[in-house]
């Protein structure tokens, strides 16, 4: 196993090097708390720096409350444009339909509990939605009927894997369960151990490789008989909070394979937070422990390839030019090549950025929970621009490449539509 350490530009580039040149606009929350306002950022140098977006619309999603120290919403959106809308959950516990054009309210539905997910809409225009309080619902938007509800002790926030009409998800409880898709019935749970010490806030998604795409396991489990290894119709991927990243058969729940990524003799914040990253090209599993950084694990039998080691990264994306995207919230956004090395790393203040977003093939956009929306050139890892809302935001950034737009809303629940520059017709 080899460690990337070396790279062609490491930035120090801070929150101090932000400076402030335009106000794009200023909106005003519900109650008597302070107002929330877009500002535009740029680096105080560098030639790099454009404008990327301008405000399409901005919505309230969820009433400000005054008596809450720091609110947080987690909640993505998923875009349905067949129906011209889009649908976001809130913190309050509703499901929102709104007009993809002016970002209007056409629609609320109680959930029951806090939507720190993003809506999941399936090719028969059914959603699925995970909320805090560990269900899994089934939706028809069309009737806003609740056509099942699977209820687990765990919050439920990553997206679902759909395949062959079974639902696969994972709660925060380590707990992965399939369900069929249209009566919502228990088919198997796979569960590791529940851990009771300190763990790091947050849990890792799934990812899934399909059967004609899978590669044979290897002989880890060799418990497991052949008849059973060839009746899987696929195999999904997870990382769990005792720092283990498992290979699961999606047929059966068995593990297939078990790769410890924990430091030794260390059982605190070793979770493996991060929703794996398959890369069929290279036959590799990508994935992030708090502890031990980024690590390149075979999909064949679990081994470990490469690692990079940072502390508290997230979920790794893949970006052009055979690149692997990733941010830290304590040392900043990384770029790695295919073999692990650095090819570039941003430094930025203080918080929790969110998974990058990677748009165009070209821009990498990132939430952040202390500042807004931060937009950084895939390649070289310059910083191009940004947006402070006053409150930041911790929702997952979601590209619509149909409209080309960007959602992301700000902790003080407010939903900003932006449009991308290269949509825009000239001079707009």
């Amino acid at each position: 196993m080899r460690r990337g350490h070396g790279g062609s530009r490491v930035s120090t580039q801070g929150r101090s090097f932000f400076a402030l040149v335009a106000l794009v606009t200023t909106l005003s929350t519900v109650g008597c708390g302070p107002k929330e306002r877009i500002d535009l950022l740029y680096p105080h140098s560098g030639d790099g720096a454009r404008a990327l977006f301008q405000v399409a619309f901005s919505t309230e999603v969820t009433a400000q409350e005054n008596f809450v120290l720091r609110p947080d919403e987690y909640g993505g959106v998923c875009v349905d444009n067949r129906r011209n809308t889009i649908y976001v959950g809130s913190r309050d516990g509703r499901l929102l339909a709104l007009d993809q054009d002016d970002g209007q309210e056409r629609w609320s539905l109680d959930v029951g509990g806090a939507v720190s997910s993003t809506p999941w809409l399936g090719a028969d225009g059914k959603l699925l939605v995970g909320t805090d309080d560990g269900a899994l619902l089934r939706i028809d938007p069309e009737t806003r009927e609740i056509l099942w509800r699977y209820a687990t002790r765990g919050t439920v926030r990553r997206d679902p894997i759909v395949h062959r009409g079974i639902v696969y998800f994972v709660n925060s409880r380590d707990e992965v369960r399939a369900v069929d898709m249209r009566s919502g019935e228990h088919i198997w749970q796979h569960s590791r151990e529940f851990q009771r010490d300190f763990t790091v806030y947050g849990k890792a998604g799934l990812a899934f490789v399909a059967n004609d795409e899978a590669p044979q396991a290897g002989g880890r489990a060799g418990d497991r008989s052949a008849e059973q290894e060839h009746a899987q119709v696929g195999v999904l991927y997870g990382g769990f909070d005792d720092g283990r990243v498992v290979a699961i058969g999606a047929t059966t729940g068995s593990a297939l394979w078990i790769t410890n990524l924990a430091p030794p003799g260390d059982d605190e914040f070793v979770d493996v937070d991060s929703t794996p990253l398959v890369d069929l090209k290279h036959q590799q599993l990508i994935v992030s422990s708090q502890a031990t950084g980024v690590h390149a694990l075979a999909l064949e039998d679990g081994a470990k390839i490469w690692s990079y080691p940072v502390r508290g990264a997230g979920s790794v994306v893949k970006a052009p030019g055979d690149l692997y995207i990733f941010t830290s919230a304590m040392e900043g956004i990384f770029a790695v090549d295919g073999a692990g090395e650095l090819r570039w790393h941003e430094k930025f203040s203080a918080g929790t950025p969110s998974t990058p977003l990677v748009v165009h093939d070209t821009t990498v956009y990132v939430t952040h929970s202390e500042v807004g929306l931060l937009a950084y050139d895939a390649q070289s890892g310059e910083f191009l621009a940004g947006i402070e809302t006053g409150s930041g935001m911790s929702s997952v950034p979601v590209w619509d490449p149909i409209t080309d737009r960007i959602y992301a809303t700000s902790n003080r629940g407010m939903l900003f539509a932006l449009q991308l520059r290269s949509s825009l017709s000239p001079g707009s």
